[in-house]
């Protein structure tokens, strides 16, 4: 369990707030298609007007980089907003 951390995903759009564990290995692109297919987010990409954010430790979740080099960890939240 060294490599997947536990965190909150809060979706700002229904109020819905799950407990999810991720591999700290995902690029965050990798991670952001997969909790859009996974949650129904129903996000169109490319163009999308929607994005993750984390607190503990604040951050934008786009791009190439793993969600570890993010510094993110278990306890961390994740959050979608449009």
């Amino acid at each position: 369990m060294k490599n997947n951390m536990i965190c909150s995903f809060i979706n700002t759009t229904n109020l819905q707030t799950s407990d999810i564990e991720i591999p700290l290995e995902i690029t965050c692109d990798e991670f952001f298609k997969s909790m859009n297919e996974s949650m129904q987010l129903n996000i169109e990409i490319p163009g999308n007007q929607a994005y993750f954010r984390s607190e503990n430790p604040i951050a934008l979740i786009q791009g190439e980089k793993t969600l570890g080099e993010l510094g993110l960890h278990t306890g961390s939240m994740i959050i979608f907003e449009r």
